[in-house]
């Protein structure tokens, strides 16, 4: 009788953690061992597990409420943030850019897309987008940063290509810069300072004019006033300078660049003004005299040796026009 006792005592205590069934422990009943009919003196009791499980409770309605909370505060403060940055506190309130040689700080704005109110999460993380974009709409930028200036200001750094010259066209002049774009802007006359390229087409020889002058040093570049495309049967590349100290050089497209950085040295063995031909070695005359009749006189000669005849001299013997010989065997 104990034993039943127990059993259904069991049955209706309430199981703990009532909430919780996955921490719910074992319960167990007690039974007696041996007769049942005999008195519980002397019996042993021996607690077994019920194999039967209790049905599990329903989840409750505060749990259920809590979550729906949560998912709705989350939902909330999304659209807060949202609100927050695209509210005009986070949009651009100025856009600032200093002005280089070539090109205005307007110029550079309007190339950058970049217009005032525009959010700022649509600039920081997005400067190379930026850059590309100013690049595309001005062929005169070659590098553009972007920094604060404030807390709702951009600042804008543009670095850009340096002029190669003006290229003539139809008695207009056209920028040309080093990368070898020319701009489609017309002026009526050049500005001083840079050469102006004449009967080129924009082709490749065009193009390797423009790298070799590039190359030169801001001094010989300075220097020189005027290039013409002169070709002949023999050099279809062949270049006829205008220097702004009064000489003439004639040199090759694709070399005078090279040879162009002993010009001063050239320059400085002349007894007055004349021409200079860097085509095939190196040599200088008066103005007056004939460039065939030049070369023939100065091919007869020795690389070792300078020869004069008459007023023409030849400069083959000195270092500078030994080294353009040595570069031009090369």
């Amino acid at each position: 009788m104990a034993a039943i006792a127990n059993r259904v005592e069991l049955n209706k205590r309430p199981p703990r953690h009532r909430w919780f069934p996955w921490r719910k422990k074992k319960r167990t009943i007690s039974v007696v061992k041996g007769d049942h009919q005999k008195g519980d003196t002397g019996a042993k009791k021996v607690l077994k597990p019920i194999k039967k499980s209790l049905p599990k409770p329903p989840r409750p309605d505060a749990q259920n409420r809590h979550r729906r909370n949560v998912m709705t505060g989350g939902f909330m403060t999304v659209i807060v943030i949202l609100a927050i940055i695209g509210s005009p506190l986070f949009s651009l309130s100025k856009i600032s850019a200093p002005a280089t040689r070539n090109l205005t700080g307007t110029q550079i704005v309007r190339a950058s897309g970049l217009q005032v109110g525009q959010p700022l999460w649509t600039v920081w993380g997005h400067q190379q987008k930026i850059f590309n974009t100013a690049k595309a709409n001005n062929d005169m930028i070659h590098h553009l940063t972007i920094s604060r200036d404030g807390f709702r200001g951009v600042k804008l750094n543009a670095e850009e290509y340096r002029q190669a010259g003006y290229l003539l066209r139809k008695s207009k002049y056209y920028v040309v810069i080093e990368n070898g774009r020319i701009l489609s802007t017309a002026l009526s006359r050049p500005v001083a300072g840079y050469p102006v390229y004449s009967g080129f087409s924009h082709d490749d020889t065009f193009a390797t004019v423009i790298k070799q002058y590039a190359g030169l040093s801001s001094d010989i570049k300075r220097g020189i006033s005027q290039i013409d495309l002169s070709p002949t049967k023999s050099n279809p590349e062949r270049l006829h300078m205008f220097m702004n100290d009064g000489n003439e050089v004639y040199a090759t497209a694709a070399t005078f660049g090279a040879k162009m950085k002993y010009y001063p040295e050239i320059v400085a063995q002349m007894n007055g003004k004349g021409i200079i031909n860097l085509e095939v070695g190196a040599y200088s005359y008066p103005f007056g005299f004939d460039d065939n009749a030049v070369s023939s006189s100065d091919s007869g000669n020795s690389s070792s040796q300078s020869t004069t005849t008459g007023s023409v001299t030849t400069t083959t013997g000195n270092a500078a026009s030994s080294a353009v010989n040595q570069q031009s065997s090369h």
